[in-house]
């Protein structure tokens, strides 16, 4: 498959259930260098028939993450109708694996001898 290749709705609908496991949402927050965790999406994109590669399914979740930021943000700021967000039809099932968590977390971690200190900053 070509880099830029339009991805169907059904292979956009395979990519959020897989990346909506808890597993894979936990791996993505926690995991500096998370290469391996696309590797991972890319290979069960692959067992449900879809043969994305590791930088497609990356650049995929990057952008639907985007969206959803966009018109969250939208929504929060104009308190608008729904329209925004019926132009989205992925809003909610973003919003179920996005929505409670920060849009940004990164992790400090400071290690002092033995002793490794994590917190996220919000």
């Amino acid at each position: 498959m070509a880099h830029g290749q339009t991805w169907s709705e059904e292979e956009v609908k395979a990519l959020i259930e897989i990346w909506s496991d808890e597993n894979i949402c936990q791996l993505l927050v926690t995991t500096h260098k998370n290469n391996e965790v696309y590797k991972l999406i890319s290979e069960k994109m692959k067992a449900v028939g879809f043969p994305r590669t590791v930088g497609q399914c990356r650049t995929k979740v990057k952008k639907l993450r985007q969206q959803y930021i966009k018109i969250r943000d939208m929504l929060r700021k104009s308190g608008s109708s729904g329209d925004e967000r019926d132009k989205f039809p992925l809003y909610d099932e973003l919003d179920a694996i996005l929505g409670s968590r920060p849009t940004s977390s990164p992790q400090h971690i400071w290690t002092t001898g033995k002793n490794v200190h994590r917190f996220a900053l919000h």
